[in-house]
């Protein structure tokens, strides 16, 4: 499923539908699916020209940039680093595969520093929580320090359209 095939639902469980042939936008009302678990895939009919096309809805607050970076991470009080790879990112938050065994566990917060693929390969290192782990996988939010930071801001154009 491409980029162009997401929808992504807002607090009030509105998306913005936009018809990939003629560009028709809608705003529709999903609150029928904000708990629902699993991935939601629709049809959805153009008003305007009639065509039909399937769409996932996104119920994360922030839109997430499919990546694939190398980085490291850091744990403990010793910093012993480790590799990861980068596989998405949003102003919150990022997920990252790990190599081999990793020693995290749910609430751990940890240094992650990897470079964007941007023109500048921008440097972001940010200390996050360890929300998530899946096998392999590791999901984590970026921890607030109460001001926005110069990685903040860096990672909030990487992610603009």
């Amino acid at each position: 499923m491409t980029e162009e095939n997401k929808v992504f639902m807002n607090k009030e469980n509105m998306a913005i539908f936009t018809c990939p042939e003629c560009q028709h936008s809608k705003a529709m009302n999903l609150s029928k699916y904000k708990d629902i678990q699993t991935a939601v895939k629709i049809k959805v009919k153009c008003p305007q020209c009639g065509h039909v096309y399937s769409v996932l809805v996104e119920r994360r607050q922030f839109y997430r940039k499919t990546v694939n970076l190398p980085g490291s991470y850091f744990l403990g009080p010793r910093q012993i680093q480790s590799t990861m790879m980068v596989k998405d990112i949003s102003r919150h938050g990022l997920s990252f595969e790990v190599g081999g065994r990793q020693n995290l566990k749910e609430g751990d917060e940890i240094i992650i520093q990897f470079n964007l693929d941007d023109r500048h390969k921008t440097p972001i290192k940010k200390t996050v929580a360890v929300r998530t782990i899946t096998d392999r996988k590791v999901g984590a939010a970026f921890v607030s320090v109460g001001t926005v930071d110069l990685g903040d801001r860096r990672i909030g154009f990487y992610l603009m359209p």
